[in-house]
């Protein structure tokens, strides 16, 4: 659960990001960086890139405020673990209702 947040984080924060930021602003970068983060997530639903946009501006951020993208990592990763174990439950209240019916 750990290996994709920290190859996403080297990818788009550390790599994409910065690399980015070499050439145009910080916030622009940030902006360009979160959408294609967010799109090639979610392409399939857009309901959730608004979300995964800000998500991806918060990681940013913490990189940026701490100079270390372990931070970044660490909240990402917990954000999938959660994601996770809320969908995990999620399943099991349906099946709860199923039974009830």
């Amino acid at each position: 659960m750990l290996f994709v947040p920290v190859v996403e984080e080297i990818a788009f924060r550390s790599i994409g990001h910065r690399g980015l930021a070499r050439r145009v602003n910080t916030v622009v970068a940030a902006i360009v960086v979160s959408s294609w983060f967010a799109l090639l997530h979610h392409a399939d639903d857009i309901s959730f890139v608004g979300r995964t946009f800000l998500l991806s501006l918060l990681m940013i951020w913490l990189m940026h405020k701490t100079q270390s993208l372990w931070p970044a990592i660490a909240a990402h990763a917990s954000h999938n673990a959660l994601v996770v174990v809320l969908g995990a439950i999620e399943a099991q209240i349906v099946r709860w209702g199923r039974t009830l019916t």
